[in-house]
């Protein structure tokens, strides 16, 4: 990464960390604790995906574009 490049990563990062914050107590209840599937490769006694993992994933995906940073982001999750 160049200067540049590391800039926008750190504000990227520190925006999405920022927001996460103060937006888990909200979903901590309903919708962020909801089921929404399986995780590929494990038992849903280990995990599941949760409500907060598809939102904190795609806030990060928002971040990242927003501060202009091309990166490949991976997920075990779901399928980026």
């Amino acid at each position: 990464m160049r200067a540049g490049e590391l800039e926008a990563f750190g504000r990227a990062i520190d925006g999405y960390l920022r927001q996460l914050a103060r937006e888990v107590p909200r979903l901590s209840g309903g919708e962020g604790r909801a089921v929404l599937g399986p995780v590929a490769g494990r038992a849903e006694v280990e995990d599941v995906e949760i409500g907060l993992d598809r939102y904190s994933e795609d806030l990060l995906q928002r971040w990242l574009e927003e501060c202009g940073v091309d990166v490949e982001l991976h997920s075990e999750h779901s399928r980026r």
